[in-house]
């Protein structure tokens, strides 16, 4: 197999803000039909510091110019800023223009705006969100409106978007992507062939656009589109699309901006084995072999980061590899490694699963220990890499028993923050007590969504109709994730060893819609 290329990228993702409008200076009341009503008007705009060069305020798609009446406008109530993130998010995916939204309790701050929009561009993991969206629009300008009544504060935000691409242009992104992963058949690759298949399509397929390089009218230039459809684009346009595709694959990767032989330039970060290696497809596009892939920090000459994603934080959240990334000559055995964990036992499959993915190793090179207790924070930590490892948003700590040095630190903040476990109490997760069987059944129901179980018996004498867990014991004996201890019990507050945690993960992710 030829190995795969890197990815070129140019985009800042943290934006400049020009406020229109600062409080100090544009404020104006305005009186209504009722004095105890203020309105007070705001206005922000920011160029995508990406396209400084050739983009101008003035380039940008003009919002309404009546900045009090818009807030009659709005359809989409909003209960806080993260909610509103979220809205915004959507939207932008969907390439709307014109994003009103109103929220009640907060009063606005100058930057406002840019700090929700800027939340709306992070990196989820979302293959159409984060970086896709970020790297493709020149810039945005927002109207804020604060009616003040009767004590009450209602912010109303309308956002006016510039995008590069169309809602139908999007479409038949989608459209052809489709039809080219499955050409790739990335399904039962490992992450290495993936990233190879996905890296040799881009570098094989996509022309540096050097017709359009000088044309600051020619947009698509810079976009996922032009890579895909036309086949010709600008290190924009390759970097989106190999974010697009690693993601749409499993694979994280994100868009790094900073400079490269004294110019601006960009490339991608994509995950391997936990670590990130740096590739750069528009630098090895039409090579025979490529010359920057998968390489870490220091093998990767000519490009410098910039700051923002240089920082203590970003590196955390992105650790790197010393080394560059080196394939095994062998494939990974299927052979089962653990001397106590034989063909005929019912949780063979799941252990070689479990092992195989990465989501836990044995408890030595030999050994799983199928028999012995699985505590919390392990059980916690499998749930979490089974899910792709997300990364938390809110990186508040509620529990004084863990800490950001833990193996399971993410893991149970992942897990508070979906609803997946509470903590024992408030300020205590307990990592080391070993979870019980209907803790595990229920963190598992509800990383599922919670769904509902249409059993209409409960065939288990010790889950009482009152449990907190019945709905997640019923649910997971509906889908055959266990069968209780007998026909008669579950016995839910027995200890969940490790060969019951992997299966019924197995089972959950494997065999369960």
């Amino acid at each position: 197999m030829k190995k795969s290329r890197k990815l070129l990228l140019t985009l800042l993702t943290t934006t400049s803000v020009i406020s229109l409008s600062p409080p100090s200076a544009l404020a104006a009341n305005h009186s209504a039909e009722n004095d105890s009503t203020d309105i007070t008007s705001f206005s922000e705009a920011a160029v995508n510091p990406l396209y400084e060069d050739v983009i101008q305020l003035s380039d940008l798609k003009s919002p309404g110019k009546d900045q009090v009446s818009f807030a009659a406008e709005t359809s989409k109530h909003c209960t806080s800023i993260s909610e509103a993130v979220e809205y915004l998010r959507d939207e932008m995916t969907k390439r709307s223009e014109t994003i009103i939204f109103e929220f009640q309790g907060i009063d606005y701050q100058d930057g406002m705006a840019k700090q929700i929009i800027t939340e709306a561009l992070s990196h989820t993991g979302n293959p159409i969100e984060g970086d896709y969206i970020a790297w493709q629009y020149p810039g945005w300008s927002c109207d804020i409106n604060r009616v003040t009544q009767d004590n009450t504060t209602t912010l109303s935000f309308k956002y006016t978007i510039t995008y590069y691409t169309t809602s139908e242009q999007e479409a038949e992104v989608d459209s052809t992507l489709e039809n080219v992963l499955l050409q790739l058949d990335l399904e039962n690759k490992t992450d290495y062939e993936k990233i190879c298949d996905i890296y040799d399509y881009i570098c094989d397929n996509v022309k540096y656009d050097y017709d359009n390089l000088e044309d600051d009218n020619y947009k698509l230039k810079y976009t996922a589109y032009a890579a895909l459809l036309d086949k010709k684009a600008v290190c924009q346009g390759y970097a989106v699309l190999f974010y697009r595709m690693s993601l749409e694959s499993g694979v994280d990767a994100r868009l790094i901006p900073g400079t490269a032989n004294g110019g601006s330039h960009g490339w991608n970060i994509v995950e391997l084995d936990h670590k990130y290696y740096n590739l750069d497809s528009t630098w090895d596009a039409g090579k025979s072999e490529p010359e920057y892939f998968l390489k870490c920090n220091e093998n990767f000459s000519d490009h410098v980061r910039h700051s923002d994603y240089d920082s203590e934080e970003f590196n955390a959240a992105y650790p790197m590899s010393e080394k560059d990334y080196e394939p095994s000559d062998t494939p990974p055995s299927s052979e089962d490694p653990f001397t106590d964990v034989e063909e005929s036992d019912y949780f063979y499959d799941a252990v070689l699963w479990a092992s195989q993915n990465q989501i836990t190793s044995g408890t030595d090179a030999t050994h799983f220990s199928p028999s012995a207790p699985c505590t919390r924070a392990q059980a916690v930590t499998f749930l979490w890499r089974t899910n792709g490892e997300p990364e938390p948003e809110n990186p508040e700590n509620l529990f004084t028993d863990i800490k950001p040095d833990d193996y399971f630190y993410k893991a149970v903040l992942w897990a508070y923050e979906n609803g997946i476990t509470t903590g024992l109490n408030e300020s205590h997760f307990q990592p080391n007590d070993t979870v019980t069987r209907k803790e595990f059944v229920t963190f598992l129901w509800r990383a599922k969504g919670k769904p509902e179980s249409d059993l209409s018996e409960n065939p288990f004498s010790d889950v009482p109709d009152d449990s907190y867990y019945k709905t997640a014991v019923l649910w997971a004996y509906k889908n055959g994730i266990t069968t209780g201890m007998d026909e008669a019990h579950f016995q839910p507050d027995h200890e969940c060893v490790r060969a019951q945690v992997v299966t019924f993960l197995y089972r959950a992710y494997n065999e369960t819609e």
